[in-house]
């Protein structure tokens, strides 16, 4: 694996040797083991990798990224944001995929074609990224093995290509990413759940001349993937005292590059320490499958100094308005000659530097520190090659004064912003952290140097330590019984995790009648209302899901007294047949017209479909169905009032607590496949029914409920579960059969909405 356990404890110049030593032995053999040459770190269009420090992974449909309402990407809202928060970002990875994939059986692929405007829309997403500086991976999953297959001529291209014949021909996994990436302009692929990815897919995009960054997400990778995989990901780094080594950075002399991810913690300080100490990178993850777990100003600033850094001593090159920190001539933190845990720091006692000599032939010498002991000052030695030196405290700006040793050596004293040894503030040792990094240079200084200094001068005014909420709370959880993620109102920016509100629709007018079609009559009542949510991701924290009007916060298991008014109620979903008379009657025609009615034939049902649920429309479509003849949608507890628990809140299934069978749900649960052959007709298990004869509310088609919304994210209450959901994986869209369980459907465009399996059914108030 990437990890190598430090040096034993304490470390001492004794215990660093044999350390060393040892791992130089395994560097030697591991090389001529893999036959490793380098010659991947040379590709020019994958230098970049090197110097990619800050990577968040991002949803298209995050609403700073993508506007719902003009239905346009917002590149520079999203890239503001992050730059006045956190110091901006060198590549992002966009993440249409999971979780929403498993709603039917479209396969990674065409979630990814599924983007608005399709590949010529992402890949005018992937140039406007280029544009300011910031590579762009798309995300790919090994476990997607039980969708439709993809073929040849699927995603747009010459043919014949690199593993295609002709269209229509099954297509590897590999030339598919190849092929994507390339029409898109896209520069890599990050591996879901991967730790060996193989080399059949750099295969596939070097016969196609457009090298890709290929980002495996865990730590724990094979050493021969360092002949073609230059980036990779670092999920599950331990982040210790004293910090772990990055081998692969180790293996190939300061060339592979790593973004390490800690995607849940609320203090990042661990995780940076760790980056600073091996000069690697960040994952700067906040919305988490929807769930916002956003920076605190604290570690935004953190964030913004150590990133700053980062760029500077690693000589990136490809930035632009989103890195104010960019274009470095040095390369010092990819240094061939990289030392781990030297120099030997005196003071404070559990504080470890790592030294990276310049390559380059100036000389130069960083040392990056971090100290998980509290001291308001660092002081480590340097041999006498650096006594006539100019040194530069880098964490603060400013030039340091270094003293001359009886032996000829240099001993370099470098202030430490120790305000997160504050027990109040740090609840861990690897929180509990200071960070330095000084610049040794026989040039004195320099145009660059003095610039960056004047920004890190700006940058460390305040203690690291004085960044709290309002009301005086720290922003951070101090102690392991306390609330994940706390919900507080900062001064500064906002704080991790977001209030989510439901969207309301406008009541109909109270009708004596139905208004249209077969509708039942459910009295109304007062409802002890429960549901939980289904999502594989977040556990029982608070945060994940949704949050109703009766909540502070959102959750996964939600329990409240409810009132229900009395409604009409269709009977059964709506059809295709009803669909069909709505729009000979209304006329309706969606500006996205993407995957709409895409069971349809020739803009009709086609033979045989008329009593089937509608599928293929989006909520946009489905609230002007019920909006024209004077209906809505049901929001969740009417939902499951009008499912069966308005005669008992405890009931599972419309039709008792039976277990579902082929006559109540069409089977006991939902049916794999590589296709989805369509729903059955709605009338099809009359014993399904609930009591006031309410039909097909489970196994068959999803249906539409709530909209929810925070600030950076919409999504939609599924219910009733469907009769599909592709085998051979368990990260596919769960499935929510029983009337008190949910899913949660991320919102985009129309198009990418729409889905086999979805669909919807109205109800209206009732005089």
């Amino acid at each position: 694996g990437m990890l190598v356990v430090p040096p034993a404890v304490p470390v001492t110049e004794d215990n660093v040797k044999a350390w060393r030593s040892a791992l130089d032995n395994w560097r030697t053999e591991c090389i001529q083991r893999i036959a490793y040459t380098g010659d991947v770190y040379n590709v020019t269009a994958l230098q970049w990798t090197q110097t990619s420090y800050i990577q968040p992974q991002s949803h298209p449909y995050d609403r700073f990224l993508w506007n719902p309402d003009t239905r346009e990407y917002t590149v520079d809202i999203f890239l503001n944001d992050l730059t006045s928060r956190y110091g901006g970002i060198d590549s992002v990875l966009i993440w249409p995929t999971y979780t929403n994939i498993g709603i039917d059986d479209r396969n990674q692929f065409d979630f990814i074609r599924s983007m608005p405007g399709g590949v010529e829309g992402i890949k005018a997403l992937v140039d406007t990224f280029h544009s300011n500086g910031v590579k762009v991976l798309l995300p790919y999953h090994p476990w997607d093995i039980g969708t439709r297959p993809e073929m040849c001529g699927d995603t747009p291209g010459p043919m014949p290509q690199p593993g295609c014949t002709k269209i229509g021909d099954h297509m590897d996994n590999s030339d598919a990413m190849a092929a994507l990436l390339l029409a898109t302009g896209a520069d890599g692929f990050n591996g879901d759940t991967m730790s060996y990815i193989s080399e059949s897919f750099y295969t596939a995009a070097m016969q196609r001349k457009h090298p890709i960054a290929i980002e495996p997400e865990w730590h724990d990778l094979p050493y021969l993937q360092a002949n073609y995989d230059t980036l990779n990901w670092g999920e599950g780094w331990s982040y210790d005292n004293p910090p772990h080594v990055d081998s692969f950075k180790y293996l190939t002399r300061g060339k592979h590059n790593i973004n390490i991810c800690d995607r849940w913690n609320q203090n990042k300080a661990g995780q940076v320490s760790t980056a600073l100490f091996n000069g690697i990178g960040l994952e700067s993850w906040e919305n988490v499958w929807s769930t916002w777990n956003g920076m605190t100003p604290r570690d935004s600033s953190l964030y913004k100094r150590v990133g700053a850094i980062l760029r500077f001593a690693g000589g990136h090159t490809h930035g632009g308005p989103a890195q104010p920190d960019s274009n470095s001539t040095r390369s010092l933190l990819r240094s061939s000659e990289w030392q781990p845990f030297s120099p030997l720091v005196s003071t404070p006692s559990q504080a470890y530097a790592s030294s990276f000599p310049a390559d380059d032939g100036s000389n130069e010498l960083l040392v990056t520190l971090v100290a998980f002991s509290a001291g308001d000052m660092a002081t480590f030695p340097l041999d006498s090659k650096y006594k006539d030196y100019a040194f530069f405290d880098l964490w603060h700006g400013r030039e340091l004064k270094v003293l001359l040793t009886e032996d000829g050596n240099v001993s370099v004293s470098v202030p430490l912003d120790d305000s997160l040894h504050d027990p109040s503030i740090c609840y861990a040792s690897t929180n509990c952290v200071s960070f330095s990094a000084v610049l040794a240079t026989p040039q004195k200084s320099d145009s660059g140097l003095q610039a960056f200094l004047t920004r890190m001068q700006s940058l460390s005014q305040r203690t690291l330590g004085s960044y709290t909420c309002e009301g005086g709370a720290n922003c951070l959880v101090n102690n392991s019984s306390s609330p994940w993620p706390f919900y507080k109102s900062c001064n500064q920016t906002r704080c991790a995790g977001l209030l989510i509100s439901s969207i309301p629709q406008n009541s109909t007018v109270k009708h004596t009648t139905p208004p249209s079609g077969t509708m039942i009559k459910i009295a109304g009542g007062q409802f002890a209302f429960h549901t939980s949510g289904v999502e594989i991701e977040g556990t029982t924290n608070q945060g994940v899901d949704i949050q109703f009007s009766f909540e502070d916060t959102p959750r996964k298991d939600h329990s409240g007294n409810v009132t229900i008014p009395t409604l009409f109620v269709d009977k059964y979903p709506v059809t295709n047949a009803d669909y069909a008379q709505y729009l000979q009657e209304s006329k309706y025609t969606p500006v996205d017209k993407e995957h709409y009615l895409q069971f349809w034939k020739n803009g009709k049902p086609q033979l045989g479909w008329e009593k089937k649920p509608v599928t293929y429309v989006s909520v946009k479509d489905a609230r002007a169905y019920c909006s024209y003849y004077g209906k809505r949608l049901p929001d969740v507890p009417e939902w499951q009032w009008l499912a069966g628990q308005n005669r008992n809140p405890n009931q599972t299934y419309p039709w008792g607590n039976a277990p579902p069978s082929n006559e109540t749900a069409g089977g006991t649960g939902p049916q794999s496949g590589y296709i989805y052959n369509g729903p059955r007709d709605v009338d099809a298990k009359p014993a399904g029914c609930t009591v006031d004869g309410v039909c097909d509310l489970v196994g068959n088609t999803w249906e539409m409920s709530t909209e929810f919304q925070d600030e950076h994210t919409r999504s939609l209450v599924l219910l009733g579960g469907s009769g599909y959901r592709p085998g051979g994986s368990l990260w596919y869209f769960p499935q929510a059969w029983e009337i008190s369980q949910h899913e949660k459907y991320m919102l985009f465009s129309d198009g990418y909405e729409r889905a086999a399996t979805i669909g919807f059914r109205c109800v209206a108030d009732a005089a």
